[in-house]
């Protein structure tokens, strides 16, 4: 072969074999006696041959192009795929595109190289990230289901076909590891969150089962409890959990632990302490739960047990007239919601029943007593009092004891439902006395002339004077405008001492406009022929008429008369002639009366004849509010009460020991205080209520207390 040929040489060279073949093939077939077309012939068949040899040299060598072009394009996918595989880690490796060589063998070469490299890496990065996987999936039996991507678990390091590797290599980019980093911390900071989660559930289960002296979860075998189970992971492995290992068994190891090394001042659930190669499985947390659950259901059904009881003993203790102290001791004497306290509220229960039957008759009188008491609170006439007949039967039976607590139910609801509007009566009412009597002082000359005159009374009176002028009209017009809603929304007229007091008031509006126009047109009328206070018919009837002789008199006679009787009893007489500074007592403004007793004295209660106080609380009006006089006290305490929790009625000593060592447990875990019924506010036992709190709660929105202002001059 000629080496020296070129594509520029070819031409040049087959011209002269090409010219002789010309020039003898011609003298060659005249020789033989062809014919033309022999010639013609010939020419073709060496034409088509030479064709021919050039098509086959060119198809081979495209042919060879080609097969070399596909093989350096298969490596340069691969090559291309684990670049995006390998992300960042593969900076640092010389790219074989970038040199761009049209030699294919050298092209491929190149390539090839590249891929050794790359693979090389992605193996390497891939074994890392197989181990964060697996670490991963570690994690996956303590933590809720889909808690982390699927792609990210089970990543293999098994050898794959060339298509796979193409197609499905893993990800091994420094994002991919970040990622899978970011989730092992996100599912340790779970695990973590859900151990002490458990460990609070736990403690409460303890506290629980302590609360309720009830036992503990029944205990598996031996070997499954002391069996191991799995932490927090440690060193980027975990142990191989141990499913048989139950819930129940390991609660019951934490009791143990927490057993062993409780110490001084350790308090339960502040820290981890006992869950040591416990688990928060899902299982574990349902479980824990799940018993929660159910022990709260029975503290709820134990607690609301004790607390009906307590609502009935609370209305037999009241009855019965047991001491304060004693009742206190039985309540904290049976604290918690354990079966024993159960036991001992339904034993007081059926005691108190027991003397309840033994005392019907001092029920029904105190029942009786607290109606009269509701009475006067609400301001009963006569006909309204009346209504309830079995007040005035002697036949003293349960079923009439059952009437007068129906009656008594029903006066608190009625209390409760008038209590806003009743507050404004009493101190309307209370203005009225405090105009009527600065009208007596008007008239009454001798406060300026006596020896020991006061010299600031006039001051005090025209103080008392402007107030009861800026705030009597202020009540009558909240009066006036709520009232008929009242009516309307329970159907009735609000009545006091048997009248309606939206006519009472109406009535002393019109008076008080009469009374006016007679002082324009009279200014010297006599006291006869002032204003009425607004008085309803039945408070009428208890009180007398005071005396035109006795309309004037020595304040120092009337002050001895004042200490020598309660406002309560003293004469009308005396009432009405008492010097203006000389306090009033409640049950002399218009529409109140002194309570009556029925029976024996009643108790004291806060509960009742709260409403027979002004808005301050003080229990005085007039001038007593400026600091003259007290109100008199009229309400007597028996000299006696029925011991109900002496010392032969004490609990059983089994179960005053049971309810120390409970106590005492619970006191060393630090558990939150034990359970106590709620007292109902309506007696004045323990912890219970004020009446005054409760009575303000009730007042709805829109009602504002008219506050009492001086004027400063």
């Amino acid at each position: 072969m000629d080496a020296t040929l070129t594509p520029d040489t070819l031409l040049p060279a087959l011209q002269p074999p090409l010219e002789h073949l010309t020039h003898s093939l011609p003298i060659l077939h005249r020789a033989l006696g062809l014919p033309p077309s022999a010639l013609t012939s010939d020419l073709a068949q060496l034409r088509d041959s030479l064709l021919t040899a050039i098509d086959q040299q060119l198809v081979k060598r495209k042919e060879e192009v080609s097969e070399w072009e596909a093989r350096c394009a298969a490596v340069e996918r691969r090559v291309v795929g684990l670049k995006h595989k390998v992300g960042g880690w593969g900076k640092g490796i010389i790219d074989a595109l970038e040199e761009h060589t049209e030699v294919l063998p050298r092209r491929l070469e190149l390539l090839t190289q590249q891929e050794h490299k790359l693979s090389g890496l992605h193996t390497a990065k891939l074994e890392q990230i197989s181990l964060l996987s697996t670490r991963l999936t570690s994690l996956v039996r303590s933590l809720p289901e889909n808690f982390f991507p699927p792609e990210l678990l089970h990543i293999t390091t098994q050898p794959q076909s060339e298509v796979e590797k193409e197609v499905e290599a893993v990800d091994v980019t420094p994002e991919r590891f970040e990622l899978l980093e970011r989730e092992i911390l996100r599912g340790k900071t779970e695990i973590s969150k859900r151990t002490t989660d458990l460990c609070f559930l736990f403690s409460e289960l303890l506290s629980l089962h302590m609360d309720l002296v009830i036992s503990f979860p029944s205990v598996p075998e031996e070997n499954d409890l002391l069996r191991p189970s799995t932490g927090l992971p440690s060193d980027g492995t975990r142990g191989c959990p141990m499913t048989s290992v139950t819930p129940e068994a390991l609660f019951i190891q934490f009791v143990a632990r927490i057993d062993e090394c409780e110490t001084e001042g350790f308090e339960l659930g502040q820290d981890l302490t006992g869950m040591e190669g416990i688990d928060p499985t899902p299982e574990v947390m349902q479980w824990a739960e799940r018993l929660r659950e159910q022990l709260d259901a029975v503290t709820a059904q134990r607690a609301a047990r004790i607390q009906e009881i307590y609502n009935r003993l609370e209305g037999l203790w009241h009855r019965l007239g047991v001491d304060e102290l004693e009742v206190r001791t039985f309540v904290e004497s049976a604290t918690g919601t354990t079966g024993a306290s159960v036991q001992a509220y339904e034993a007081e229960l059926e005691r108190m029943e027991a003397l309840k039957r033994e005392k019907m008759s001092l029920f029904i009188t105190n029942a009786r007593e607290e109606i009269s008491t509701l009475w006067e609170a609400m301001m009963y006439g006569e006909d309204e009092r009346e209504r309830f007949a079995p007040f005035y039967d002697d036949d003293h039976t349960e079923e009439l004891l059952v009437r007068h607590e129906t009656e008594i139910e029903r006066l608190r609801e009625e209390e409760m439902d008038k209590q806003p509007i009743l507050s404004h009566v009493q101190k309307y009412f209370q203005l009225c006395d405090e105009e009527r009597e600065l009208e007596v002082a008007a008239q009454d000359p001798s406060r300026l002339l006596g020896k020991r005159g006061d010299a600031g009374r006039l001051l005090r009176e025209e103080k008392m004077r402007k107030r009861v002028s800026r705030e009597k009209p202020k009540l009558e017009k909240e009066l006036l405008d709520i009232i008929p809603d009242w009516e309307t929304n329970y159907g009735r007229l609000f009545m006091v001492h048997g009248q309606s007091l939206r006519q009472v008031i109406e009535e002393s509006i019109s008076a008080s406009e009469a009374h006016k126009e007679n002082k324009r047109h009279k200014p010297t009328a006599v006291l006869a022929k002032t204003a009425p206070t607004p008085r309803p018919a039945s408070a009428l009837k208890r009180t007398r008429t005071p005396s035109a002789n006795s309309a004037t008199g020595n304040p120092s006679t009337v002050k001895r008369q004042k200490l020598a009787q309660t406002p309560a009893t003293a004469p009308a007489a005396a009432r009405a002639t008492r010097p203006l500074g000389v306090a009033t007592n409640v049950y002399e403004t218009p529409g109140y009366r002194a309570p009556r007793t029925v029976g024996k004295p009643p108790a004291p209660s806060t509960g009742m004849g709260i409403a027979a106080r002004d808005a301050s609380g003080t229990g005085t009006t007039g001038y007593g509010k400026l600091g003259y006089g007290a109100p008199p006290s009229n309400v007597r305490v028996p000299n006696n009460s029925t011991a109900v929790f002496g010392s032969h009625a004490r609990i059983p000593s089994a179960t005053e020991e049971r309810i120390r060592n409970a106590q005492k447990l619970k006191e060393s875990k630090g558990r939150r205080a034990s359970f106590r019924p709620r007292p109902s506010g309506a007696f004045s036992y323990g912890s219970m209520r004020g009446v005054s709190t409760e009575f303000a709660a009730i007042k709805g929105p829109g009602w504002e207390t008219v506050q009492e202002e001086d004027d400063e001059n």
